[in-house]
């Protein structure tokens, strides 16, 4: 019987022990610092043609980019970004591409005779040293004409007609320079606009005696670029603004962001922090992009002496600035605080809040002769 209690007494100590166990483990875990969720991201709804925007829970626009910190900011001036015109470098590019093909001496040697004889109605090798898909066609500006030099045979020596084929409104005609039944120097000059971007074009010689000597229809068009200032009606189709954010248009002319601009007795729920906006070019036609940026987005850090008459005090949180961001302009504004604790003050004392972006200017790069926006 004493045996029965001792394995009894033993088994009730064990479970006291277990149980022991599992309190201090559970006071263990509970005292450790609790980790905050992340704030919950959504989408905000896309205009028709435009990608989603991502924003966070209190509504304001979430950039891809790395975050800047929100603190004390001081008083910012005219802001203004830029990107290269990837036209231009296209241009150069095929400029230099005309020079190179200009040191490759055409001969007519035992291979180029086979070629001759292997193509006797005429055909085209090169065009500037390249061929097919290599190809790009863009015609100059309105001064300097894009020289092409197109290399083969059955051209003949009389000048005939040069074109271009593919899904134009109205065919492109380059204009000859010289011509000889291996080579011909044309000219694409700059007064052909109201084209987009074309794929599958080829190019069409038509000697003096009519037979049609085509390249296969896998180049590129490329249209002549031209620079727009977008207007207010044009910008709105792409603002995408934070929570109570308005773009608008002011009497002078000037393109205004705002947020706030009220009195509040105690600060609203999110407004004390950077506000984001964007502008989404995603509904641009094929070939346009924004290519320069430019406004003034007010940021204070001040306290105005207290013998003033309003004794007034002003504080800003978040960051003063814009980038490019793909399609894209992200805007940071910061949220201004005027505190004004004296009665006398002509609105009273309370907070009064304001975000701006003033002055907003943005220029976009697109194929000329063509509308910027679908």
């Amino acid at each position: 019987m004493l045996k029965k209690q001792n394995i009894l007494s033993i088994f009730l100590l064990l479970v006291m022990a277990i149980c022991m166990t599992d309190v201090m483990a559970d006071l263990i875990l509970n005292d450790k610092p609790k980790i905050k969720a992340k704030p919950k991201t959504v989408l905000m709804k896309p205009t028709s043609g435009s990608s989603a925007i991502p924003v966070t829970d209190n509504g304001s626009i979430q950039s891809t980019a790395k975050p800047q910190s929100n603190s004390f900011i001081t008083k910012g001036n005219l802001l203004e970004h830029s990107k290269p015109s990837s036209y231009q470098q296209l241009v150069s590019s095929v400029k230099v591409d005309f020079n190179q093909s200009l040191n490759e001496k055409i001969e007519v040697t035992d291979d180029m005779s086979a070629m001759i004889k292997k193509c006797e109605d005429g055909c085209i090798s090169r065009i500037n040293g390249k061929y097919g898909k290599q190809v790009v066609f863009t015609p100059g500006t309105p001064e300097v004409a894009i020289k092409y030099r197109i290399n083969g045979s059955g051209f003949g020596n009389t000048k005939g007609q040069v074109y271009l084929t593919g899904p134009f409104s109205n065919r492109p005609n380059l204009r000859a320079d010289t011509w000889s039944d291996i080579e011909i120097i044309a000219y694409f000059e700059g007064n052909y606009k109201g084209e987009l971007d074309h794929e599958e074009v080829g190019l069409v010689v038509i000697p003096a005696n009519g037979k049609n000597i085509v390249s296969p229809a896998t180049s590129k068009f490329v249209a002549q670029r031209v620079k727009t200032t977008l207007t207010y009606e044009q910008l709105k189709k792409s603002f995408r603004g934070d929570v109570d954010a308005e773009f608008t248009k002011l009497a002078d002319g000037r393109l205004y962001i705002s947020s706030g601009a009220h009195k509040l007795t105690y600060p609203k729920h999110g407004i004390e922090r950077e506000h984001r906006d964007v502008f989404n070019f995603d509904n641009l036609k094929p070939g346009f992009e924004a290519i320069y940026a430019s406004m003034e987005i007010p940021s204070t850090y001040k306290r105005i002496d207290k013998n003033d008459a309003c004794r007034t005090k002003e504080f800003g949180w978040g960051s003063a600035d814009f980038h490019f961001e793909g399609k894209h302009i992200v805007i940071a504004r910061p949220m201004n605080l005027e505190w004004k604790t004296d009665e006398d003050c002509p609105f009273g004392a309370g907070r009064y809040y304001s975000s701006s972006a003033n002055k907003i200017e943005v220029i976009v790069e697109g194929p000329a002769g063509v509308e910027p926006y679908q």
